[in-house]
C-alpha cells in the first residue's frame, strides 16, 4: 500500500529495514493511540486483547495468527 500512496511511499523506502511491532494498519493505529496514552506495560497488554478481539486471524502451517 505504501509502495503507491504519495504521502507514505517516501517515509515506507526510509524505514524499510525497521523491525514492526504491527502487522497490519489497524494495529499500526490501535498501537500509535494506545502507546501515547498509558504506560507501555500496560499498552501491550491492551494492544494484544484488543487486536485478537476485534483484528483478523491468518491460520498458516497450522497456527493461527
Amino acid at each position: 500500500m505504501a509502495k503507491t500512496d504519495p504521502i507514505l511511499k517516501m517515509p515506507a523506502q526510509n524505514f524499510m529495514d525497521c523491525e514492526l511491532s504491527a502487522f497490519d494498519l489497524f494495529e499500526a493505529l490501535c498501537w500509535g493511540v494506545l502507546g501515547q496514552q498509558i504506560n507501555l506495560t500496560f499498552a501491550y497488554s491492551f494492544k494484544r486483547q484488543f487486536v485478537e478481539k476485534y483484528g483478523d486471524s491468518v491460520e498458516w502451517n497450522c497456527k493461527k495468527y
